[in-house]
């Protein structure tokens, strides 16, 4: 490795769009536009004419979408930068907009096209041209009254979203901390999350508890609506459950998903030797007391060595990866500049038609920065593996969460084992474990929780409306239920604090994320045992995201069985190892 980067990098936005950035997205914006209107003018001739979809259309098609799909991710990265968030929301009305009248143009395209004769279908499907298309056209479609029903609900859900992104944002909390006596939610999330002394870690956590009691009836009346338009969609379309689309869109069976959380409860008390080593020394064990213990003794890293490290983790295993991760890097793909007005955490927005990604993170100058700089830059790895080839599908539709967090989290723990090999210092080493455990804590319990609480509410919702109240109950009674009642104190307020819980696409966001992280261990132990035959399995599977099923595609690629508990204890032996080793480090 020879480049040397002093300080954290700034992104190179400008060129995705060479021009002020309001102006050029707007231009954009008006250019698809009149694209989409040219595309409804030759479906209504394509339909009175009865005659069928050409292939121009079909790539006009492809391309509107290529190009709104980038407009749309341009946004979200903009909305890291800016501090006048009026014309981003302005401009991702026209987006969402713009994405509706898409998705109503493939509609009357897949209605037109069930009522041709069988044969005249046939036919039409098997020209080359069609090909690339055919599974997005020939999947089952809904009658009008069910359509209604999915566009009504869908543009509640946004709207609900967007009602509860405002609200969190536009919380304020009088706190005093660096000469401001009035802090934000996210960064009084940030200080009781991160900050060095404990005592105002805690006073954060103490602070951010009473301003979300205040505010609860509001979130409530978000929180009931997003579960009345889930449940009400539900009973139109007669599904088993609501999770019955959400395992569909992961590509992951009812019985693999359950398998996963079973194997995680039988396991509970080998965690549990853990978290009694956690209550030595302490009047008692709370969440945020484990989540956040170690926090004022994190290991300093640079920006510079931090790019080194992860390189040399990543070139134990593949020498592509290495050389990717250094150019994501070199070529300005990365804003890691530690502005307040950042979320904490980090995101990897994809620009597939550019071949290229954008990556957002607040670099603190510690280990913890670079583990999710190590997390992006997988997501970046994902990305490349895909290609914009001719899609009538927006990415989100065929890009499964189930996925989506595998090859993140593997180069994170990449990274972490990395350096904790390669260190001598005891500290250290017990710092980089707890990371770890921690992460394994938040994975396994924490987000177990949060499906067992989803699939509460949901069930009690039946029969109406949830008071702040009864949804604070049912969220404490599932982390008791997911920690085994081991705590003293759990996480307040979770179903306000979790914006997965309002993610209007998909009900249970939640566990891909454990499921990802269960897998990328698994796929770790097997990479350290392959080499470089595991990396072109690997970027094969990656390839191939929303082409088939998850299941499928583990077991071609690495003969695992999804479906059987001997995988997921396989996974859950290595975090139990974590644990045992942090313990003797700890004692000795």
């Amino acid at each position: 490795m020879r480049q040397i980067f002093y300080e954290p990098t700034r992104w190179n936005l400008q060129r995705l769009y060479p021009n002020e950035m309001d102006e050029t997205l707007a231009n954009e914006l008006n250019e698809i536009k009149m694209l989409i209107h040219h595309l409804k003018e030759e479906t209504f001739s394509t339909v009175n004419a009865e005659s069928l979809l050409d292939e121009k259309m079909l790539q006009i098609f492809s391309k509107v979408r290529s190009r709104l799909e980038k407009a749309e991710y341009y946004c979200y990265c903009l909305s890291s930068e800016s501090k006048d968030h009026s014309i981003i929301t302005s401009l991702h009305n026209n987006i969402t907009t713009l994405k509706d009248d898409v998705h109503s143009i493939l509609l009357d395209w897949k209605k037109y096209i069930s009522k041709l004769p069988v044969e005249i279908q046939s036919e039409w499907y098997s020209l080359s041209f069609v090909q690339p298309f055919t599974f997005d056209l020939s999947t089952s479609i809904y009658n009008d009254l069910e359509n209604q029903m999915i566009n009504v609900t869908k543009n509640e859900l946004n709207q609900w979203e967007a009602m509860y992104t405002q609200l969190k944002s536009k919380l304020k909390v009088e706190f005093i901390y660096d000469d401001k006596k009035v802090v934000s939610f996210s960064e009084l999330n940030h200080l009781a999350m991160n900050d060095d002394d404990p005592i105002k870690r805690m006073e954060a956590f103490e602070f951010q508890t009473c301003k979300l009691d205040q505010e609860k009836d509001l979130f409530a009346t978000i929180f009931n609506n997003f579960t009345r338009l889930r449940l009400l969609q539900n009973d139109t379309l007669q599904q088993d459950d609501i999770l019955s689309n959400s395992l569909q869109l992961n590509g992951i069976s009812r019985k693999s998903l359950f398998t996963m959380w079973e194997t995680i409860d039988n396991n509970f008390k080998r965690f549990s030797r853990y978290l009694d080593f956690k209550k030595n020394n302490l009047d008692k064990l709370t969440w945020h007391q484990l989540m956040t213990s170690q926090k004022d003794k994190q290991s300093k890293m640079s920006f510079s060595k931090a790019v080194e490290e992860i390189f040399n983790s990543l070139k134990n295993i593949d020498d592509e990866m290495a050389n990717f991760a250094l150019h994501v890097i070199s070529d300005n793909w990365v804003d890691a500049e530690p502005r307040t007005n950042k979320p904490s955490g980090g995101f990897c927005a994809p620009f597939l038609s550019e071949g290229e990604s954008r990556i957002s993170l607040r670099y603190e100058g510690t280990i913890e920065s670079a583990r999710i700089l190590a997390h992006e830059l997988g997501h970046a790895w994902h990305f490349k593996q895909l290609k914009d080839g001719p899609s009538i599908s927006f990415l989100e539709e065929r890009f499964p969460m189930s996925i989506a967090e595998c090859s993140s989290i593997f180069f994170e723990l990449i990274f972490v084992d990395h350096l904790k090999t390669v260190t001598s210092d005891v500290e250290l080493k017990q710092s980089l474990l707890n990371y770890k455990i921690q992460n394994s804590l938040n994975y396994l319990l924490a987000i177990r929780g949060a499906f067992i609480f989803e699939q509460l509410v949901y069930e009690k919702s039946k029969d109406g409306p949830l008071s702040p109240t009864q949804l604070e109950e049912l969220s404490i009674e599932s982390q008791k239920k997911a920690y085994g009642d081991s705590l003293e104190q759990y996480q307040p307020f979770v179903w306000i604090k979790y914006g997965h819980f309002y993610a209007s696409t998909v009900p249970f966001y939640n566990y891909p994320y454990t499921f990802g992280y269960l897998l990328s261990l698994g796929l770790l132990a097997i990479a350290k045992q392959e080499g470089s035959e595991f990396s072109t399995k690997f970027k094969g599977f990656l390839s191939e995201t929303g082409v088939r099923t998850v299941e499928e595609l583990v077991y071609d690629y690495f003969t695992i069985d999804l479906s059987s508990p001997e995988y997921w204890q396989q996974s859950i032996d290595h975090i139990i190892k974590d644990m045992e080793e942090y313990i003797q480090l700890s004692t000795s």
